[in-house]
């Protein structure tokens, strides 16, 4: 082999070794995919206020050929989470955000600060338990 094919060889190898590597790249911290589901940008308003709680939004859908339903969550943030009915129809979107359905962090364990984050564990009737990092931010972003 002429050193000028060895040289293409050795780019082509670390071309394709770049390319896995892009592909196999983890998502956004604040993503998650676990089988066929997808959940993305999961974030959540600052709170100061203890008591009262915040919310969590982010977007999911469902890529199997059967329905999915969120059926529990928890976090070390909030003593009590209230979780929507949520039902995942197959290949339908579905967004959680401000004005529409959410889920409820009350009696937060401390306020939350914008540019933190949490993990908010949920629990998927087909999927099974999930560990989602939410990242605390302002609504103007939204």
């Amino acid at each position: 082999m002429s050193p000028v094919n060895g040289s293409r060889l050795k780019d082509r190898i670390v071309l394709a070794l770049m390319l896995i590597a892009l592909s196999t790249a983890p998502v956004a911290a604040h993503d998650l995919r676990a089988g066929e589901l997808h959940i993305g940008h999961a974030w959540a308003p600052p709170s100061a206020d203890m008591a009262a709680g915040t919310q969590v939004y982010f977007a999911l859908v469902n890529r199997a050929r059967a329905p999915e339903r969120l059926i529990a969550g928890w976090s070390t943030v909030a003593a009590r989470i209230e979780i929507p009915a949520l039902e995942l129809a197959p290949g339908r979107p579905r967004a959680l955000r401000p004005g529409g359905d959410a889920i409820r962090l009350m009696d937060l364990a401390r306020p939350l600060v914008a540019g933190e984050t949490f993990v908010l564990t949920l629990v998927f009737e087909r999927t099974g338990t999930l560990d989602l990092t939410v990242i605390v931010e302002d609504a103007s972003g939204h």
